[in-house]
């Protein structure tokens, strides 16, 4: 993705133009977990949502997402491009519910251990987010 929209997007100065170039590099990404065979009644914790590049995928694939992105100008970006999603909840950085398991949690463009420490202040204890049979999912 080019870098200058990602910027654009946390400064929150997008244009409509812009979005749409953002949603052509964004289907693109479906490859990366399309060939993937999630069960439909899966629920999905994606932790660094980004601007959403894989996120449609997962909507189409599972019965509830839960979408981590990093800051307010993310969410409401996303929030728009998703309107029509009602299998998707989109949350900022750390508020995933306590307690709360998933069947699948998908780090997605992770660059470094803080980053991932920022979502998940204990991760340490990454399992505790996952159900018993669970898979954790790197990209």
């Amino acid at each position: 993705m080019n870098e200058k929209y990602i910027e654009k997007s946390k400064e929150g100065i997008l244009q409509e133009n812009d979005i749409a170039i953002i949603e052509d590099f964004s289907s693109m990404k479906d490859n990366i977990l399309n060939w993937y065979n999630f069960n439909q009644n899966a629920e999905i914790l994606e932790i660094n949502t980004e601007l959403g590049g894989i996120t449609r995928l997962l909507t189409k694939k599972a019965k509830k997402v839960v979408a981590i992105c990093e800051n307010e100008t993310l969410l409401e970006q996303l929030q728009k491009k998703y309107k029509k999603a009602d299998n998707l909840q989109i949350c900022i950085g750390d508020t995933v519910q306590e307690g709360k398991r998933f069947d699948y949690i998908i780090f997605y463009n992770l660059k470094d251990i803080e980053l991932v420490k920022k979502y998940i202040p204990n991760y340490d204890e990454i399992n505790t987010y996952l159900k018993k049979t669970g898979k954790l999912i790197v990209i």
